[in-house]
């Protein structure tokens, strides 16, 4: 696959969140919370806030695309988050294809 400019832009705004979040909460992978059940949660709130998006949209309430893709990039950053933090647990060794 030929990453085209639209991937660029999506990861461009995850990463915009990620930093986002880093300056609002701090490097949360490195806290106390290095229990992944204590993470899922965090990521099943975000998710949650998508699948309302949708089921309000199914009911003919459309906060419009923008509302539902704000909430994808800040699911995506908060998973990207996780993923860091087993990284770091894990001295950066990890390789996603194995």
């Amino acid at each position: 696959m030929k990453t085209d400019i639209t991937t660029q832009i999506v990861l461009m705004d995850v990463f915009r969140e990620r930093e986002y979040q880093y300056n609002k909460w701090g490097d949360r992978s490195t806290l106390e919370v290095k229990d992944d059940f204590e993470k899922l949660p965090v990521l099943g709130e975000e998710f949650g806030e998508v699948n309302e998006h949708l089921a309000e949209r199914a009911n003919g309430v459309d906060y419009g695309d923008q509302a539902l893709y704000s909430e994808l990039i800040q699911t995506a950053a908060v998973a990207v988050s996780w993923a860091e933090s087993i990284q770091k647990r894990n001295g950066g060794e990890l390789d996603y294809r194995k």
